[in-house]
């Protein structure tokens, strides 16, 4: 008994620190009528988290924007969202705007998650 016991307090105390939560959750209808939902899936810190793309007539679900942030000792790769917006009528071309943090620091604004321009910006 001591051992079940245990077992399902390490079992719960592992899921419950690698929680999974709901950022931002919108939705928005394609021209054909489906039904699309983006989100953010992850930790609290909610830019640094990817967003998703999911189709629910046939629950397809992919990646469209890309953020994470990553602590090197030599450094830090930062890539966050602040915002994004989708082209009236277009569930598939966005523009999304944030932050890039690889050895500088400087703003961007996509097209798909495709950086079109970035600013480079000097901290002091």
């Amino acid at each position: 008994m001591r051992r079940v016991t245990l077992f399902l307090f390490i079992i719960f105390s592992i899921t419950s620190l690698y929680s999974q939560q709901f950022h931002s959750l919108d939705g928005i209808e394609s021209p054909a009528g489906q039904t699309i939902l983006i989100y953010r899936l992850g930790s609290d810190q909610y830019i640094y988290n990817p967003i998703y793309k999911f189709n629910v007539q046939s629950s397809y679900e992919k990646p469209i924007m890309d953020a994470h942030s990553i602590l090197y000792p030599s450094g830090t790769d930062i890539k966050s969202i602040w915002d994004f917006e989708f082209f009236q009528n277009d569930t598939s071309n966005f523009i999304n705007i944030g932050d890039l943090i690889y050895v500088d620091y400087g703003s961007y604004i996509a097209k798909n998650d495709s950086v079109s321009f970035w600013l480079f910006m000097t901290i002091l």
